[in-house]
């Protein structure tokens, strides 16, 4: 694609954990498109909509970070659809939330939090973003 793309990522996010979104972001590098991560540092998930500092551990969520890329890495075909891989199957099959079929991940420890800090940059972040691929002013 053609298309720019913004990461926003969080240095202590175990629910999209850091390292397979920053892989992912050498492969969109090394497909020609624009690409910019940004790792806001002690931010955890949900850190640009959540507000304050507040850090939450959120039970019903899966926790992720001790999937190895190769288990997190869905790709997006030609077709529209999401496909694993690792799994030889989509992520619909694979049912992870309700069977957990991914050893690697768990239940009952996904760690939300605020970073108010780390909000206000990637909004700032974000604008800049949309205002120049955008051509706003």
């Amino acid at each position: 694609t053609d298309t720019p793309v913004l990461m926003l990522l969080a240095e202590k996010d175990n629910m999209a954990p850091i390292e397979p979104c920053l892989d992912y972001v050498q492969r969109i590098k090394n497909s020609g498109t624009e690409v910019e991560a940004i790792v806001y540092k002690g931010a955890y998930h949900g850190f640009p909509v959540l507000s304050g500092n507040k850090i939450v551990k959120v039970p019903s969520l899966a926790d992720w970070s001790n999937c190895t890329k190769e288990e997190l890495l869905v790709l997006l075909q030609d077709d529209g659809t999401w496909y694993s891989p690792h799994f030889k199957m989509t992520p619909d099959e694979i049912d992870v939330l309700g069977k957990d079929r991914l050893n690697c991940m768990v239940h009952g420890e996904a760690i939300m939090g605020g970073n108010e800090e780390a909000k206000v940059k990637s909004i700032k972040a974000y604008q800049t973003f949309l205002r120049r691929v955008f051509n706003l002013n």
